[in-house]
């Protein structure tokens, strides 16, 4: 079972969450890589807070009513959104669908859905749920659901501090895979400039001109790699 996946667990003081608290943003402080991020900061979560299931859902790059799935608790197979897009269900409309482009944190209680919304699938059996959008230039592009099968289990009074703290992992988040893309540009944009270097290099003779009467010298500097106006 995937690491994302929750389970119940009793009450927590506020000295353990302190505790868990400040070993999770140490952990979360070492991460470069956002798949290994999410699973940690799950992992803390659960311990801190019971919830019986989560998904998460994106519409980037998509056109209303379309959206992925992106992350769901009872998956069995751990897929990293940002390498395996493929593998992500893609959904037109529905309750998840309506919730994603709604863009408005909701508490829903007594839940009922038809069995043949799309998304059923991932809400059946559940009776409450914490409906967190995740903003990037003030668009919700994500949303995140917190999912209870007993709505009096709901955590009414923590929801706004669940929101805030949503939306600033997705931020951390979101800056780490930033962070992983424009090191691949430059990557790749270096590498180019050394072979552009290096066929520049090769076209400059190999010795100087011996001429009598004459000492030559030669100096070539380029801006790092290459020269533009060679």
């Amino acid at each position: 079972m995937l690491d994302l996946m929750t389970s119940k667990v009793t009450a927590v003081s506020w000295q353990d969450k302190l505790r868990i608290v400040n070993e999770l943003m140490k952990d979360v402080s070492r991460q470069t890589d956002a798949q290994e991020l999410i699973k940690i900061y799950s992992r803390g979560v659960r311990q801190m807070m019971p919830v019986d299931r989560m998904v998460s859902m994106s519409r980037r790059g998509l056109k209303a009513p379309s959206y992925r799935v992106t992350r769901f608790s009872g998956w069995t197979e751990e897929i990293n959104p940002w390498e395996q897009p493929e593998k992500l269900p893609l959904l037109q409309g529905g309750m998840l669908g309506k919730l994603l482009y709604g863009a408005t944190p909701e508490v829903i209680t007594r839940l009922e859905v038809d069995p043949d919304d799309p998304g059923y699938e991932y809400v059946k059996g559940v009776e409450a749920m914490l409906v967190m959008p995740q903003y990037e230039n003030g668009e919700a592009l994500n949303c995140t659901i917190l999912m209870w099968e007993d709505a009096d289990e709901l955590p009414h009074a923590d929801f706004p501090n669940i929101l805030w703290q949503s939306n600033l992992f997705g931020r951390t988040t979101a800056n780490l895979v930033l962070g992983k893309e424009l090191n691949r540009a430059y990557n790749a944009l270096d590498r180019e400039l050394r072979a552009v270097g290096e066929i520049q290099r090769s076209l400059l003779p190999a010795v100087l001109p011996s001429i009598p009467g004459l000492a030559l010298a030669a100096r070539y500097e380029t801006s790092q790699q290459a020269g533009g106006d060679y």
